[in-house]
């Protein structure tokens, strides 16, 4: 048991903690822009379109911050699998709630615009 233990405090010291979050919070943002849009990139399963937002966004990483070592890059793919088993666990459910309690859910507004017209209307 105290091996386990050691073995997974290593792992969460290796993985890239800035990453994690800089990913999860882009792939939300991008996710939500292209679900309300419903073009053609709606159609991608939601687990390809966090692959294709990770894959760039650790390009980026890897040049930013002089990630050049083996090392390095794979800390970064163990970040990258985490990240988005992290996402797809459901990290988007509290994300809503986050995104609702501070007031940015547009579906509410516009629900309250709407009962506001009908309600003007029916005076």
């Amino acid at each position: 048991m105290e091996k386990l233990l050691l073995g997974l405090q290593e792992f969460l010291n290796q993985i890239n903690w800035l990453f994690i979050v800089v990913f999860i919070i882009l792939a939300y943002t991008i996710n939500e822009a292209v679900e309300r849009k419903n073009s053609f990139i709606s159609k991608i399963n939601r687990f390809f379109r966090a692959i294709i937002i990770a894959i760039p966004l650790a390009a980026l990483f890897i040049f930013l911050f002089d990630m050049y070592t083996k090392t390095h890059i794979a800390n970064l793919i163990m970040s990258i699998i985490f990240a988005t088993f992290i996402y797809q666990l459901g990290i988007k459910t509290i994300l809503d709630q986050i995104k609702k309690y501070l007031g940015y859910d547009r579906q509410s507004r516009r629900s309250k615009k709407t009962t506001r017209t009908v309600k003007k209307n029916r005076s």
